[in-house]
């Protein structure tokens, strides 16, 4: 297993059976699984089964050099077989990119062009001050001028709830669409609506939250009422912005999903 998998929910034994008892929850309005795509041709048509609407597929480059080497070990040719699985299944893909200074971030207009030439969407994600930061981030207004540069013409489209903290634009010519989350250069703490829950099972407001609520006991008990309790305090403890590793923070990405 490649050190891409971390983190990787079709890794976990059962997912299928799990999608299928969240798709029957009431007043359950989507539901949306985020994968590296390496798994993913093995099981595309069982998520779709399992009630799966929309896919969020993380790649970090369109060589295969590159990905072999950011993924360290990932095979591209197994990512692309993935997401021609999940279209073939009827699943509607977003791509995310974390943009690398240095690193990934040449490949912005490729990444664009791909995912417009199909219809997709592809959000770019500005590389956060995580606990073992090795890349310098890109900031957004930079991503603008290339694809414009590019000769790409981006309108902004209206905030979708299901868009979250992205800003989402759609490209000229094509059905395609752009995204862009960037809590450093354009913050959106103000706006963000997400709580998370690691891999412990512990409730967090905020990406860079080190503290947070034990949310396992309420959930292997299936006690509705105290785990609703628990995500309204969550919710109203979301902090004003996030809280940076200067500050004292140790936060993992890979203990806290996405």
């Amino acid at each position: 297993m490649c050190s891409s998998d971390l983190g990787e929910p079709l890794v976990r034994p059962g997912v299928i059976p799990l999608l299928t008892q969240l798709r029957a929850l009431d007043g359950l309005q989507h539901l949306v699984l985020t994968t590296n795509g390496l798994l993913l041709s093995r099981h595309a048509a069982d998520l779709a089964t399992a009630g799966l609407e929309r896919i969020n597929v993380s790649i970090d480059s369109l060589r295969h050099n590159r990905f072999h080497d950011i993924t360290r070990g990932g095979s591209l040719i197994e990512w692309c077989r993935g997401i021609d699985a999940a279209e073939k299944a009827g699943l509607a893909v977003k791509l995310n990119v974390v943009v690398m200074a240095g690193v990934n971030d040449d490949e912005v207009v490729d990444f664009v062009r791909f995912a417009s030439q199909r219809g997709w969407s592809v959000r770019f994600i500005e590389y956060m001050p995580l606990s073992g930061n090795h890349y310098t981030a890109v900031d957004e207004q930079i991503l603008h001028e290339r694809l414009e540069q590019a000769g790409f013409a981006l309108t902004p489209l209206p905030s979708a709830k299901i868009a979250g903290s992205a800003r989402e634009y759609s490209v000229a010519g094509t059905t395609g669409k752009v995204g862009f989350i960037s809590a450093r250069s354009c913050p959106f703490c103000r706006q963000c609506n997400r709580l998370r829950v690691t891999a412990y099972g512990e409730g967090r407001g905020c990406l860079f939250s080190c503290e947070g609520i034990n949310l396992k006991p309420a959930l292997e008990a299936f006690d509705d009422v105290q785990l609703k309790k628990h995500l309204t305090r969550l919710a109203a403890q979301k902090p004003p912005h996030y809280e940076s590793l200067s500050q004292g923070g140790q936060v993992v990405m890979s203990a806290v999903g996405g």
